[in-house]
């Protein structure tokens, strides 16, 4: 597999995000067709799904603090600076 799919002036699609955002956006039309036929109002399923995407970006970026421990115990600020570098170094 292609790390980057392809670029747009300053923007650059890597593969492994464009995959996982594919696979969240699945996963929410998935959860909200389930959820019509079950009669779940469409806002609980959005909040449900905000919850998670928010839930897993801080629960990756847990995980890879503590996997890269060394790493950021010489700057701690570091594990909140995800623009430098988020879960992939």
């Amino acid at each position: 597999m292609f790390p980057i799919l392809f670029r747009l002036g300053g923007l650059t699609i890597h593969a492994y995000g464009f995959f996982v955002a594919l696979g969240f956006i699945a996963g929410l039309v998935l959860a909200m067709s389930r959820a019509r036929k079950e009669g779940i109002a469409f806002e609980r399923v959005v909040d449900l799904f905000f919850y998670t995407v928010l839930s897993a970006i801080i629960g990756s970026r847990i995980l890879f603090a503590l996997i890269n421990f060394d790493f950021f115990r010489k700057d701690p600020l570091q594990i909140i600076r995800m623009w430098e570098g988020g879960i992939i170094q």
